[in-house]
């Protein structure tokens, strides 16, 4: 880092997948994240929420750390 940069603790957080969308659905919570057509739109705290119910249905299906997930999925009309 720079000498002549503030190092400041919310931006020296690295961001992977995960804590991005932690971090979104507590900064940005009702904010859209996702507008599909005119009639789907989900918040950035609903976006999380789906991921993690993603996640802990995979858990569930014995689908762990390191495990190669393959999804092949057509383009449908809703989410």
């Amino acid at each position: 880092m720079s000498k002549d940069l503030v190092e400041y603790r919310r931006d020296s957080a690295l961001l992977s997948p995960i804590n991005f969308l932690e971090r979104a659905a507590t900064a940005y919570g009702d904010n859209i994240s996702i507008i599909y057509n005119d009639h789907v739109r989900f918040s950035w705290t609903q976006t999380y929420e789906r991921c993690v119910k993603l996640a802990s249905a995979l858990v569930h299906l014995g689908i762990s750390h390191n495990d190669i997930l393959y999804i092949y999925s057509i383009r449908a009309s809703g989410i």
